[in-house]
């Protein structure tokens, strides 16, 4: 048991950074596709707390295809495909 605790710990502790820097390019590329987006429909929206989000979330049937598109594949990344 002990060897199987320390075999998960090397796992985790290796890949664990390469994880975090697949989701923060997936943000970094959201940011990027969703930017006119969400000037466009979350103008009064303040920064921070995820508010943004929630509104692009709650505009969904209005974004534009390369937002759902960067949405979708984010989404894959964070399901752990």
């Amino acid at each position: 048991m002990q060897r199987l605790t320390s075999l998960l710990v090397c796992l985790v502790t290796t890949f664990a950074p390469y994880a975090m820097a697949d989701q923060a390019s997936a943000l970094a590329a959201l940011r990027a596709a969703c930017a006119d987006d969400a000037q466009r429909l979350c103008a009064g929206v303040s920064s921070g707390g995820g508010r943004i989000l929630a509104c692009l979330k709650a505009h969904k049937s209005e974004l534009s295809d390369r937002c759902k598109q960067t949405a979708s594949q984010a989404a894959g990344l964070s399901d752990g495909s």
